[in-house]
C-alpha cells in the first residue's frame, strides 16, 4: 500500500498555496490521529535535539486481536439503534481469568428488522451521548451504585485473576465494522485514559442478542377454514363459565383491555365458545364492560387504534407454543373436532358489567367458511375469573 511522506505533502501544500485545515496520520485505511495544521509547526520522522515526546512517558500502542464477540441490541434512542459489543481474548463461553475484554458501545441506523438484527457496516467515531446519531461510539465512564463501582460505555476490562477487575476507559479513536454475511471484521484504534493506544482487531461471527424491550412480532398462522356445516345455537351452562383479562395484549394499543370469555355446553368441556371483547379502559373507567354493541373489528387495517369497544376476530400465533386468540367455536363431532374461527358479527352487552358476578350478553358471530355460518349464543350469570 502506498505510504504518504508527510514532510513532502506539507511542502507541496506550502508551494501551491492550497489551504488545508487538518493534518491526518494514517495507518492502513484508518486515521489514527488528526491535528489542525495551525497546531503543528512541522512534521518529521526524526526527533530533533531538544524536542521531547510526551507519548514515550504516557504509554504505547497495544495491538490486541480478539477471538470472540457477543453483540447485544439495547433498543432505539433518537431514531438510532443502540448496541453493546463485547470482544474477548477468549472463546465466547470461556470466562475464567486471565481474561481481557473490550466493550464497544455504539449507535447505528435504526433497526427495522427485529427478527434478523445486524450491526451496520461503517466507520464509527467518538459521539456525544446527549446527541445520539448513527455511526458513533461513546467514551467510557465510571459509575457507582449501591456501593459498587463499575464502568459503562466503551471500556477495556482486564481480569488477571478472580479477585481483580481493572477498568480502562476509552476516550477517543475510530474503528470500522464490515460484514460478509454473518462474518464480521472490526479494526481500528482507541485512545485510552492511561495514554495508551489500543490497536484492535476481530474477525468472526456476530450473533446479536436482543436484550431490548423491542421484540419481533410473533408469526401469525393462517386460519383453518371452518368445518361447521350449518348454523349453530350455542347453549352455555352457567356452572362452567370463565374469564381472563389481559391488559396489554396489543402492545401498540396499551389502553385496550382484552377480556377472554370461555363458555361451555357441558362439564366435560367438549363443546366450547370463546368470546374476546376489548374495551378502552381510559374511555370507560370503572366499567369492566359498558353496555352496548361490540362489533367485530379488523386487527390488520389500522382500525384497532380507534376501537373503544369491540369483538376480536379469531387469529392464531406461533411463538414457543401455538395459541388461539379471538372468537372460536369448537364442537366434538361424531368423527372429528369441528373448529370454526369466528371472524365477523357482533356481541351485545345487555347491561353495564361492573362485576363478573353479573354478566348478560348476546352473541351473533359468523365463521370463515366459503358460505358463512352463524353462531348465536345468550348468556346470563357469573364468570369465574382465571
Amino acid at each position: 500500500m502506498k505510504k504518504y511522506i508527510l514532510p513532502i505533502a506539507l511542502a507541496a501544500m506550502a508551494m501551491t498555496g492550497i489551504a488545508q485545515e487538518t493534518l491526518y496520520l494514517i495507518k492502513g485505511n484508518t486515521v489514527v490521529a488528526k491535528y489542525g495544521v495551525d497546531e503543528v509547526d512541522y512534521a518529521t520522522f526524526t526527533l530533533p535535539a531538544g524536542v521531547t515526546d510526551p507519548s514515550e512517558d504516557a504509554g504505547s500502542v497495544l495491538a490486541k486481536k480478539y477471538i470472540s464477540a457477543s453483540p447485544v441490541y439495547l433498543g432505539t434512542e433518537k431514531e438510532s439503534g443502540l448496541f453493546q459489543i463485547q470482544l474477548s481474548t477468549r472463546g465466547i463461553m470461556e470466562e475464567n481469568p486471565p481474561l481481557e475484554l473490550l466493550y464497544l458501545q455504539i449507535s447505528t441506523p435504526k433497526v427495522t428488522d427485529l427478527k434478523n438484527i445486524t450491526v451496520a457496516d461503517g466507520t464509527y467515531t467518538l459521539g456525544n451521548p446527549d446527541d445520539v446519531v448513527p455511526f458513533k461510539f461513546y467514551a467510557g465512564i465510571r459509575m457507582s451504585e449501591g456501593g459498587e463501582d463499575f464502568a459503562a460505555g466503551t471500556v477495556v476490562v482486564n481480569r488477571p485473576d478472580n479477585s481483580t477487575t481493572e477498568y480502562i476507559l476509552a476516550t477517543d479513536g475510530m474503528f470500522t465494522i464490515k460484514s460478509d454475511g454473518p462474518q464480521y471484521t472490526v479494526e481500528g484504534m482507541l485512545k485510552l485514559e492511561n495514554g495508551n493506544v489500543l490497536e484492535l482487531s476481530y474477525s468472526g461471527p456476530f450473533v446479536v442478542s436482543n436484550q431490548s424491550d423491542e421484540q419481533p412480532p410473533v408469526d401469525e398462522v393462517e386460519l383453518p377454514v371452518s368445518n361447521l356445516t350449518a348454523d349453530y345455537t350455542f347453549r352455555p351452562i352457567t356452572s362452567e363459565a370463565y374469564v381472563t383479562t389481559y391488559n396489554n395484549l396489543f402492545a401498540d394499543v396499551p389502553n385496550l383491555d382484552y377480556h377472554y370469555i370461555m363458555l361451555y355446553e357441558d362439564a366435560n368441556y367438549e363443546n366450547s365458545l370463546d368470546i374476546a371483547l376489548v374495551v378502552d379502559s381510559d374511555k370507560y373507567p370503572g366499567k369492566i364492560l359498558p353496555k352496548g354493541k361490540y362489533p367485530v373489528f379488523s386487527r390488520t387495517d389500522g382500525s384497532l387504534s380507534s376501537v373503544q369497544t369491540g369483538t376480536c376476530p379469531a387469529f392464531t400465533v406461533i411463538g414457543d407454543v401455538v395459541v388461539n386468540y379471538g372468537c372460536w367455536l369448537k364442537l366434538l363431532g361424531s368423527d372429528s373436532m369441528i373448529t370454526a374461527p369466528l371472524v365477523a358479527g357482533e356481541v351485545e352487552i345487555l347491561e353495564d358489567v361492573t362485576s363478573w358476578n353479573n354478566v348478560r350478553l348476546r352473541a351473533t358471530l359468523t365463521d370463515n367458511a366459503e358460505t358463512p355460518h352463524t353462531v348465536t349464543c345468550e348468556f346470563s350469570g357469573s364468570l369465574f375469573k382465571l
